[in-house]
């Protein structure tokens, strides 16, 4: 029965259900799509993130290199230019 008092037939009782079941399955195939992006683009964030680090710390890295290089050739010249003065 209807709100109104009417009588629903078995058939649009039926049909009815079928809908409101249809309705129900598209939203949460629609909730999983939804969530699987959102996973998706926080993947993609966070490798983006590892990239970015991983590339600041080789730079980081030739840095320190070239700054211990260049420390060691200073030593080096001014233990030979000490060792000529003697």
């Amino acid at each position: 029965m209807r709100r109104d008092g009417s009588v629903v037939t078995e058939m649009m009782y039926r049909l009815n259900i079928a809908e409101k079941d249809k309705k129900q399955k598209q939203r949460e195939a629609f909730d999983q799509i939804v969530f699987d992006k959102k996973q998706e683009l926080k993947q993609q964030r966070e490798a983006l993130i590892l990239k970015t680090m991983d590339e600041i710390s080789k730079r980081e890295k030739v840095m320190l290199m070239k700054v211990v290089t260049s420390l060691f050739s200073f030593i080096v010249c001014v233990f030979f230019v000490f060792i000529l003065e003697e």
